[in-house]
């Protein structure tokens, strides 16, 4: 309270419950300068289902508040976007804040309001994510660990983001407490970390796609065959496809999964050049999702 410059308000508590509430309330003449706010928080209704892809809001830091000097993070009881989606289209869902100007004399004392300045809603963002497929892939992982993805392979739409396990979101944007934060960082399961866009995991068969438009831009014919006999021997190692396949072209290779054809192919291409198709072929980690489940809580905006 020292610190604090001006008539900038100070908060001294947060989440009341009412009955202390309207017990301040009635006590307003016996509190000068004290001023009960009501106003709305963030519920994320799926909870772990929904933390990796949607993050948590909690309030600014002195680094958030020095990126913009924006006195709208100052404001008690603002809250910004920390983790997820809610970081990331934070400029998006902020609103533009209003406010009643007032003329007062050097000792402070009201003369008369002035014209109020409106506020103006933020943006609402509509997700490509089925929250049915959403909230059934995390209740089917429960608390194993691991990622998962659906997408929509006509469209590119993102059905699905899952990391398990998780956190509750709401336990970060009320405040989490030190007993439930030790025991997430403590978990070797690691549910803090989200593992769909930081976890690294070995290709395995889907890299095949990309490596076969590396073998295309290098010249290789796709009709070319190659016999599979169930696998592959390189200097003295004896390498096992999954199945004896047979002879193999380029896209049956791809069809049935054959190593056998990637190995012989990659063995007569510049593997210099594999690693540029692989990476375009993988798709940006900081993607910005589209959405149709406009009944889930990511989908609603925050106010100013």
């Amino acid at each position: 309270m020292k610190a604090a410059h001006g008539y900038q308000p100070i908060e001294v508590a947060e989440s009341v419950p009412f009955d202390k509430y309207a017990a301040v309330t009635v006590r307003l003449p016996e509190l000068p300068g004290v001023n009960p706010m009501r106003g709305f928080s963030r519920f994320y209704p799926d909870g772990p289902a929904v933390a990796h892809l949607v993050g948590f809001v909690g309030t600014a830091s002195a680094a958030d508040y020095e990126k913009d000097k924006n006195p709208l993070l100052i404001t008690p009881g603002f809250k910004i976007g920390k983790e997820g989606l809610e970081k990331t289209l934070e400029p998006r869902l902020r609103g533009t804040p209003g406010g009643q100007r007032v003329e007062l004399t050097s000792r402070g004392k009201l003369v008369r309001e002035l014209e109020p300045k409106p506020d103006r809603s933020g943006n609402t963002v509509q997700l490509t994510i089925d929250a049915g497929l959403q909230q059934y892939a995390a209740r089917r992982m429960g608390d194993q660990s691991g990622a998962l993805v659906a997408m929509d392979v006509s469209s590119g739409d993102m059905l699905a983001f899952v990391s398990m396990p998780a956190f509750d979101p709401n336990s970060f944007s009320d405040g989490i407490g030190r007993t439930e934060w030790k025991m997430l960082s403590e978990d070797d399961h690691i549910p803090l970390l989200n593992k769909v866009a930081q976890g690294l995991y070995p290709s395995g068969s889907t890299i095949k796609p990309a490596m076969a438009l590396a073998f295309l831009q290098q010249g290789i014919d796709p009709n070319r065959r190659v016999h599979c006999p169930g696998g592959y021997q390189i200097g003295n190692r004896y390498f096992r496809c999954d199945a004896v396949h047979g002879s193999m072209d380029m896209h049956s290779a791809i069809e049935r999964s054959c190593n056998t054809y990637f190995w012989a192919t990659g063995l007569i291409t510049d593997p210099r050049r594999q690693p540029r198709w692989s990476s375009i072929w993988v798709t940006a980690r900081s993607s910005t999702f589209r959405s149709r489940a406009s009944a889930s809580a990511q989908c609603r905006t925050r106010n100013g």
